[in-house]
């Protein structure tokens, strides 16, 4: 018996052709050994199938929890693996229920392939009945369990779990071509960026300063950089500063930020910048004149699922998101390059 852990793709993901499915698993699991190596985890072995990747480690739980965090990854599971025999399932499946289920209604599910001397109700039978034998005030419900012990079998490996840590779906980090997202000290900033982060782009971030701050950022800009790394595989953004007037309106610095934003993407070769900016027809219309495309993927999104989203990435704000903008009557920033030259690069890890 040792420890595994089962990480499921994203839904998204699986309805694509099978190269692309393929290419997409694969960078998972380059985003795996990413993660797993900057967290100094051990692991012993690593390997997918059919839209599966199994982790075997010592440290189950933790290896799960993490991994739940990247993109392309729909949820994980910590468990047990052993020899696909039916008296070791049991006994071994008996264990794990006195560990992990509580008081209350639990069933036994069981997913099998390949050849087998018993069949899937046998499994859960047997085992349904050696859970009711462990002492634990425990009855079945099929219907609507209040938990549930899982049985995967595959050929002559078993493996055995009862937790479900949810990740956020989407694509791997690498899947899309990266952008360039503005951090401030908003929620919508933050929630934006980790919008494009899960359609697969790899993010760098231009972030304001104040030009007479002591320290590089200051603390709502760091903490909203710390957030959206931690979704990093290796859990540090590489980051633009951009000193900024402290006496800007509100709506000046946003439109002047923009705008140094897009200047720096276009210096990298970078197609897109992201803000968490919510322009009405007009503003877009005038923002266009930018060098790069600008995503707001604020913009329509329904606040119910912001707020989801929200609360997933770390953010105690529970919206409405949206800050509203107008750029009908703003000259887009020519000095550009002064601001440019005086910026300066750091990475922020989580």
């Amino acid at each position: 018996m040792s420890g595994i852990v089962i990480v499921r793709t994203g839904g998204e993901i699986g309805i694509k052709s099978r190269p692309v499915r393929s290419a997409y698993e694969r960078l998972i699991l380059k985003s795996i050994r990413t993660r797993l190596k900057a967290a100094s985890i051990p692991y012993t072995k690593l390997w997918r199938i059919a839209g599966r990747i199994y982790v075997e480690c010592e440290d189950a739980h933790t290896v799960a929890l993490s991994l739940s965090r990247l993109f392309g990854v729909s949820s994980t599971s910590p468990g047990v693996s052993m020899d696909a025999d039916l008296n070791t399932i049991v006994d071994i499946g008996a264990r794990l229920a006195r560990q992990t289920l509580k008081p209350g209604t639990f069933a036994v599910k069981c997913r099998r392939v390949g050849e087998h001397p018993y069949s899937s109700q046998d499994v859960c039978r047997a085992l349904g009945e050696a859970v009711l034998s462990t002492g634990i005030s425990l009855r079945v419900d099929l219907e609507n369990p209040d938990q549930v012990l899982n049985v995967e079998i595959r050929d002559r490996m078993a493996i055995l779990y009862a937790q479900h840590h949810r990740g956020p779906d989407g694509f791997p980090l690498g899947a899309q071509n990266p952008v360039l997202g503005i951090i401030d000290g908003s929620p919508e900033s933050l929630l934006a960026c980790w919008c494009v982060m899960k359609r697969g782009s790899d993010l760098r971030a231009i972030a304001p300063a104040s030009q007479n701050m002591e320290s590089a950022l200051d603390e709502s800009v760091e903490r909203n950089l710390r957030l959206l790394a931690a979704w990093k595989p290796g859990g540090g953004i590489r980051t633009t500063i951009i000193r900024m007037p402290s006496d800007l309106k509100p709506n000046e610095r946003d439109m002047l930020l923009l705008s140094v934003a897009a200047g720096k993407a276009r210096r990298r070769g970078i197609e897109a910048v992201v803000s968490g900016l919510s322009p009405d027809l007009e503003s877009m219309k005038k923002l266009m004149a930018l060098p790069v495309y600008v995503l707001y993927p604020l913009v329509t999104m329904d606040q119910a699922l912001a707020s989801t989203w929200a609360s997933m990435v770390g953010l105690e704000a529970k919206g409405p998101f949206g800050r509203a903008v107008d750029a009908t009557n703003m000259s887009l920033a020519d000095s550009v390059e002064m601001y440019l030259e005086s910026s300066k690069e750091l990475t922020v890890k989580a």
